[in-house]
């Protein structure tokens, strides 16, 4: 989730993107999450920092948020919610 996270950071049009996980023989789930298939839209606005090392980007029907630091944990709030995001994982909300 944390690279797909990165991924959808750097996107500018849905239609014109593709992600893909090259790890096949190694992972169990065989390069296939249920996060791949969900319709985020498209973004509608930059990525910007939240606090400490964790960012945020929206779409038109998910908030992204990774946290980049390889040793920090953050509890951030979003929308009037807060959530503790440990070192180098994501969210999808």
């Amino acid at each position: 989730l944390f690279t797909l996270a990165c991924f959808l950071f750097a996107v500018e049009d849905m239609n014109k993107s593709y992600y893909g996980w090259n790890f096949f023989d190694d992972d169990p789930s065989h390069g296939w999450y249920p996060e791949m298939d969900y319709e985020f839209g498209n973004p509608t606005g930059d990525y910007y920092n939240i606090q400490g090392s964790v960012y945020t980007r929206q779409f038109e029907n998910a908030t992204v948020i990774a946290n980049i630091s390889p040793s920090s944990t953050y509890t951030v709030t979003i929308d009037g919610t807060s959530y503790t995001i440990n070192p180098r994982t994501a969210m999808i909300l």
